[in-house]
């Protein structure tokens, strides 16, 4: 269960569980509940993934750019 290796304090549904979260939420969390050690289950959320299809790249391209984010002053060339 990778809810119970890495205790996430959020677990994202992508792809189709996504959809199959919101015809049945309910399931999820009995099913989350059942598998997880408590203590991992305090705090988590549980979300939807809103990014759609293209939430992959949109996540590997944030990577990617993730120090020039932070620090953008770093990537200009003076002359």
């Amino acid at each position: 269960n990778l809810a119970n290796i890495f205790n996430p304090e959020v677990f994202v549904l992508a792809g189709f569980l996504r959809f199959l979260y919101r015809f049945d939420q309910n399931y999820f969390h009995r099913v989350i509940k059942k598998h997880a050690i408590p203590a991992v289950l305090e705090g988590m959320q549980v979300f939807v993934n809103e990014l759609g299809t293209n939430s992959l790249a949109i996540g590997a391209s944030e990577l990617v750019f993730q120090e020039a984010i932070a620090d953008p002053a770093k990537y200009v060339k003076r002359k």
